[in-house]
């Protein structure tokens, strides 16, 4: 189902969940209804390091294909998963989905790519990057945030932003103003071991991230086959990989 593209020697190992790719079952249900059918990986700088298209075979299971590129903390790699899906509810239109870690067997709002499989958090060790960096640094964060969307650039004041409604403004005016007290106008930067993070966005993959990815995978959306099985792509996946049971 996996298959290695190259191996990097000294890979990092990071305690925070956000450092590595995250694939929420719930952004994905309501991407997929949307129609931005692609999740794409990208970190701090901008840079995609992964691309996946989720593919449901029924309402109960869902393939997963992915590729991802090298970071500080995982090789290149590419392959394919299976997921159960149960949900909140008798009708999937109206309750959330959750998936079922393949390990533990939990039902999760999300799993975490690391190690070549994906699986819960709590599988993989992993905590909340909040929950490591102290609350300093955590509402140094916050603070500085708050700061990029209410101060002008040109004045270097605060400002409500075009299309912010008035109550939002001053709801976001009070808590900046809450932290720098509680923070007495002194930041604090997170360690550099929690620097690394990786964010998803569900949109529908340009003509030049199909290309770097090496796959056209546009043909990922077609119909599955009479065996409800997706369509894999023979270029992305080996002979091996194309079974995925």
């Amino acid at each position: 189902m996996r298959r290695r593209e190259t191996h990097s020697e000294g890979l990092r190992v990071y305690a925070h969940v956000e450092a590595y790719p995250r694939f929420d079952i719930q952004e994905a249900s309501r991407a997929l209804r949307a129609g931005t059918p692609d999740v794409v990986w990208q970190d701090r700088q901008v840079k995609n390091i992964g691309l996946a298209v989720p593919i449901w075979e029924n309402r109960n299971r869902l393939f997963l294909s992915y590729i991802f590129e090298d970071t500080p903390n995982m090789d290149a790699c590419r392959g394919s998963q299976r997921f159960d899906v149960v949900y909140d509810g008798p009708f999937e239109r109206f309750h959330k989905p959750y998936l079922i870690c393949p390990s533990c067997k939990d039902k999760v709002q999300f799993v975490c790519f690391k190690d070549e499989v994906w699986l819960c958090r709590t599988c993989h060790g992993l905590k909340n990057r909040t929950a490591l960096i102290g609350t300093k640094a955590r509402r140094s964060e916050q603070a500085a945030e708050l700061e990029r969307v209410l101060v002008d650039p040109d004045t270097r004041t605060l400002a409500r932003p075009s299309g912010m409604h008035q109550a939002t403004y001053q709801r976001k005016r009070a808590r900046l103003s809450k932290l720098n007290k509680q923070l007495s106008h002194e930041r604090v930067d997170a360690s550099t071991d929690y620097a690394f993070v990786i964010t998803a966005q569900w949109r529908k993959a340009s003509a030049s991230e199909l290309e770097s990815a090496g796959a056209d995978w546009d043909k990922r959306h077609a119909p599955a086959t009479a065996a409800s099985r997706p369509l894999v792509t023979p270029s992305l996946l080996t002979e091996d990989d194309q079974d995925p049971d």
